[in-house]
């Protein structure tokens, strides 16, 4: 009964908080990957993407939504799987519960439990290959070892993060030495159940074959180019390839997830838990640890952006860490006042930590769970001149293809990925052939070619907008000086605010001296009480006509391009900043 009500209260909570569309990035590409069935980036996560395409006959919401319907499904089953662990071993269904819910309203776990991405997967695999080896341990029969390895092998076609446990496995196999010894045919069962785990890595030649549409990975020739894309060689770039400074920096960066994770007593819970392990239960303390461990220096090794990602398994074992831990109190608190302490520990780990600091730190990504992305995104392959060119980075590349591939948009436009992020390079070999933007403001491109922004993404010129004029007659007049050197005029409505929609405005300034600092602006939405949902950052004016080149008495008029996320249904705010940094700070 506690392993379904862990499943629903997690599935219903991560639900809740689900992305509605398509996010950016790799999210992106899994959803056309799983739609289109095609090859995304190496390894190549086969069997999530053979997965992901059942889950996008489900007849709710978008493509986008039925694929990060999956990754609720997949950490709601791994919630329930911790529980199920921590059950085997502390012995008590209520400890279990508690503990299990650390990690079902822990920040990065509940998170990629509510976009497309593989790693709620991948954490499913290892606590599923954690609870077969103990069972394994209690009952000594053969059968889960054949499991283990089918499993085992399986892991690998979603993401290979599980071969840094390979060691942990075996060194937990060894010092359980089987009661009954494991024959020749055994070993050879466990092999071959391990290839067969194995053989969703067929989908990568045989996808690669057929004359399907690519996102920007090319299929596979070869053996050799095979081998090259399921290992994930493509990423060794940055592997061990950081400097003194840059590795502490990594060590104190993983302190910092795990802490902001578990906040408060659930980090201390885990530390206490931790040393408890040691002593009750000294093989699982070996696993769990060796597991923890490894990855853990693995990841202070690998410089992506990403990496605390990759963390997901190390927050799965703390977790049960915080079991052991809780048991301990539980076992050196009088009969008499047993559920009273554990009522106040339940209210204080999730409804005073984990609240205050979940609604802290959701701030920043709450933007990822709306239709930003993808509505901007839309807003600007649209917008583009026909038989042009997109330069990108990686977080916007696989929105434009989303569009293209799925829904057949503006499929005249040329995506260019550059992963080096080179831009320039790209538009001095383009711009003589064809219309270019980019999906970003770019300085280096800028100190060469004027970057006209239209609709949210930037034209390629070679020669401006007009942007001085000698009379200002805003709509709206402000008059708001700011550091007694530039006046914000006022500024003129383009376009009524619709929901979801672009919401273009003219800004009027003037320079009330000869300027020698490049100001920043950002402007803010405000809501009815105040608080800010939608800003944008940008350099006056059009980021080309910065304000070092700004002479006195000059009037400059500025057309910016917004996002109006909701329907506009009451009054909001329009709040204008301009700050510069000096020399001192």
């Amino acid at each position: 009964m506690f392993f379904f009500l862990i499943f629903f209260a997690s599935f219903l909570f991560y639900l809740f908080n689900l992305a509605p569309t398509v996010t950016y990035g790799d999210s992106a590409e899994f959803v056309i990957g799983a739609y289109k069935l095609t090859i995304v980036h190496p390894s190549g996560y086969p069997l999530y993407l053979l997965l992901g395409k059942l889950f996008t006959f489900i007849p709710i919401g978008d493509i986008a939504y039925r694929i990060n319907l999956m990754s609720a499904f997949f950490g709601a089953l791994t919630c329930s799987m911790i529980f199920l662990i921590l059950s085997e071993l502390t012995k008590s269904l209520f400890i279990s519960f508690i503990s299990t819910l650390t990690l079902t309203f822990s920040l990065t776990f509940s998170y990629l439990s509510t976009i497309a991405e593989v790693y709620t997967f991948s954490a499913l695999f290892a606590s599923i290959l954690i609870y077969i080896l103990i069972q394994w341990r209690k009952s000594g029969v053969k059968k889960f070892l054949f499991l283990f390895s089918f499993v085992l092998g399986s892991s690998l076609t979603n993401h290979l993060t599980i071969l840094i446990f390979f060691p942990s496995f075996l060194i937990y196999l060894f010092l359980n030495k089987p009661k009954t010894a494991l024959k020749p045919m055994d070993l050879a069962k466990m092999i071959f159940l391990f290839l067969l785990g194995l053989l969703p890595y067929l989908y990568i030649p045989i996808r690669s074959r057929s004359s399907l549409e690519t996102i920007f990975w090319p299929g596979v020739k070869s053996l050799k180019e095979f081998m090259l894309f399921i290992s994930g060689s493509h990423f060794r770039v940055w592997f061990l390839n950081q400097n003194i400074k840059e590795f502490i920096n990594s060590i104190l960066k993983f302190i910092s997830f795990l802490l902001i994770q578990f906040p408060g007593l659930a980090t201390v819970f885990g530390a206490i838990g931790f040393w408890r392990n040691k002593k009750e239960y000294k093989k699982e303390f070996i696993l769990f640890s060796l597991m923890f461990f490894s990855l853990f220096l693995f990841g202070i090794n690998y410089q992506v952006e990403d990496i605390h990602h990759f963390y997901l398994p190390c927050y799965l074992i703390f977790s049960v860490w915080i079991g052991f831990g809780i048991l301990w109190l539980w076992k050196r608190t009088p009969p008499q006042k047993k559920f009273k302490a554990l009522f106040i520990l339940t209210m204080s780990l999730l409804f005073i930590f984990y609240y205050f600091t979940y609604k802290f730190l959701q701030i920043p990504i709450q933007i990822e769970k709306s239709f930003y992305f993808s509505d901007t995104s839309r807003a600007g392959l649209i917008s583009t001149e026909k038989n042009s060119v997109i330069i990108c980075d990686w977080a916007y590349a696989t929105l434009y293809r989303y569009w293209q591939m799925i829904y057949k948009i503006r499929m005249d436009v040329i995506i260019a990925f550059d992963y080096r992020e080179k831009w320039i390079e790209y538009v001095e070999k383009l711009y003589v052939k064809k219309k270019v933007y980019l999906s970003r403001f770019e300085e280096g491109v800028s100190s060469k070619y004027y970057l006209i922004p239209e609709g949210f993404i930037y034209k390629v010129e070679k020669t401006p907008h007009r942007f001085k004029v000698s009379d200002a007659k805003p709509q709206i007049f402000l008059n708001q000086t700011f550091f007694d050197s530039i006046v914000l005029i006022g500024y003129d409505i383009l376009s009524k605010p619709e929901e979801r929609e672009i919401f273009s405005i003219n800004l009027y300034w003037k320079a009330l001296k000869k300027l020698e600092e490049v100001f920043n602006a950002e402007i803010e939405f405000l809501d009815s009480k105040r608080k800010t949902f939608y800003s944008k950052e940008f350099k006056p004016v059009y980021g080309y006509y910065s304000t070092e080149k700004w002479n006195e008495g000059e009037i400059l008029k500025e057309k910016l391009n917004l996002y109006f996320p909701f329907k506009n249904f009451s009054p909001f705010e329009l709040k204008v900043k301009l700050s510069f940094k000096t020399n001192k700070q």
